[in-house]
């Protein structure tokens, strides 16, 4: 662990950084922020984020991978994310396979990563992918938040249909959202 090495063991830390480290970053009350001489409170502090995560529920998200599949990957790489979120972070999630469904709306909840984990069951991956539809309810769900800080978090295993998307990332970032794609599988 860093903060026995450094601690203890007299390992030395450097800590370098640019416009989005520190905190704009986050690391606000972090273990590396209490193993530096200096506070990660930036001069314009990262205030509260929409974040919604869109998750393949396709039938490739099924297949078994070393002992565990796709969508198991993805539930723990939302559930992980979610745990690491401030109380005023909205969080929302929808589900796609050929059609989107929103499960849990976009909004501020007391516990995101209970919220997540209770509708992520009624995600049961089956059929085809297209991410037309699941970008078309991200644009929907994004249209209700206040939120300046907008992410939108792609969680699939990249077996995709061949769909022009281009119109749809444009309103996207028109919309001030930021798309991040997570590839979860052994076989990307």
């Amino acid at each position: 662990e860093i903060r026995r090495a450094v601690t203890e063991l007299g390992v030395s830390l450097i800590a370098l950084g640019g416009p989005h480290s520190f905190g704009a970053g986050g690391y606000r009350h972090s273990t590396l922020e209490s193993l530096l001489p200096v506070t990660a409170e930036g001069r314009d502090p990262r205030g509260a984020s929409a974040i919604l995560f869109v998750v393949d529920a396709s039938g490739s998200m099924a297949r078994s991978i070393t002992g565990l599949n796709p969508m198991a990957y993805a539930q723990r790489a939302v559930l992980e994310t979610a745990r690491s979120l401030d109380a005023d972070d909205e969080v929302g999630l929808v589900g796609f396979d050929v059609e989107a469904r929103a499960l849990l709306p976009l909004a501020a909840y007391p516990d995101s990563s209970a919220a997540l984990q209770g509708v992520f069951g009624s995600l049961g991956p089956a059929g085809g992918t297209r991410l037309r539809p699941a970008l078309t309810q991200a644009l929907r769900e994004m249209e209700h938040t206040q939120q300046r800080r907008r992410l939108v978090v792609l969680v699939t295993d990249g077996y995709l249909d061949d769909e022009d998307l281009a119109p749809l990332l444009r309103a996207l970032r028109d919309q001030g959202a930021e798309l991040l794609a997570l590839a979860v599988g052994g076989e990307l």
